[in-house]
């Protein structure tokens, strides 16, 4: 191979190919976690961690290649008359080919679908077994305490072959998990299970117009996916719990027309709207005189509004 030759292939040839395929492996690499998945900034500094290492190996292969190279000439092996500094050169940017076609592999494959977090374009993966099981266990709890078989509408409810999902008043997510409780004006009285607060996904419920009496269970403080909760119309008493004011999400609250008292809890006043946070309803009685029951009204100065039920 004549001189031309040589500098085609180590000058332009091969300079072009090695850019073309790093360009390539990190297009290959971002374009499979942008369409499957949102994570797309780990992935570019893992591509970079790569191509990192990948100089770093380049830079060690080629000095093994030039130390075997001295020695060879060195020792007469190899005739020093040759044009050793062109072949050096297609031999080293050889290797560096090599090594950026497995390093570009070993991307392309590393990045399975199931690698991306992929929450908009895949549905959530089910939750384990145990979990349908401990909250269709936590729903015969409250259904025991609210008197379900005598409520207007039980369909459904404790019915071993049915799932939780298909109950009367309960909706779920895509995999399975109670999000919503609706059964206002369904004739329970009794109390609240405090195992309520379990239901990790709930983000919504509605238990007005009925006749349940008790305290507030303080465990609804740990659904921190809770944004909607309305207890109105019924016979509750106690004063309202302040773990309510852990729920950064916590959106609307109502409370009127029970028969609780105390005043309302500071950490749930510092989640109102107006200071930052997302509650931007919360009704009770506390415009004074008492309530229908006896009580004294809830003393609420950060309500959006008080109420006095009229007897």
């Amino acid at each position: 191979m004549d001189d031309n030759k040589y500098n085609l292939i180590t000058t332009k040839l091969v300079p072009v190919l090695v850019i073309g395929l790093a360009i390539a492996t990190v297009s290959v690499a971002v374009e499979k976690c942008f369409f499957d998945g949102q994570d797309v900034h780990s992935y570019m500094l893992f591509v970079l961690y790569a191509a990192f290492n990948l100089l770093v190996g380049i830079a060690t292969i080629a000095g093994f290649i030039d130390y075997v190279l001295n020695s060879l000439e060195n020792r007469a092996i190899i005739n020093p008359t040759d044009p050793v500094g062109r072949k050096r050169k297609v031999i080293l940017y050889m290797c560096g080919i090599i090594i950026l076609l497995w390093t570009g592999l070993c991307i392309t494959y590393s990045l399975d679908s199931s690698d991306c977090d992929d929450g908009t374009t895949s549905p959530p993966s089910a939750p384990p077994m145990e979990i349908f099981q401990t909250e269709r266990d936590i729903l015969l709890s409250f259904f025991s305490g609210a008197n379900g078989i005598n409520w207007e509408n039980n369909e459904k409810w404790n019915e071993s072959e049915i799932s939780v999902c298909e109950w009367f008043g309960v909706s779920c997510s895509q995999s399975g998990q109670v999000t919503e409780l609706k059964l206002k004006g369904n004739n329970m009285f009794g109390t609240i299970a405090t195992e309520i607060g379990l239901l990790t996904a709930l983000s919504y419920i509605d238990f007005d117009s009925n006749s349940l009496s008790g305290s507030i269970p303080s465990e609804l403080g740990n659904l921190d996916s809770l944004r909607h909760l309305e207890l109105d119309s019924n016979r509750l008493t106690s004063t309202v719990p302040s773990e309510l004011g852990s729920l950064n999400d916590l959106k609307e609250v109502y409370l009127q027309e029970n028969n609780l008292s105390g005043d309302m809890p500071e950490e749930l006043c510092a989640r109102r709207d107006y200071l930052g946070g997302e509650l931007d309803t919360l009704i009770a009685d506390c415009e004074g005189g008492g309530n229908e029951f006896g009580g004294e009204d809830i003393i609420c100065s950060c309500c959006t509004t008080c109420l006095r039920r009229k007897t």
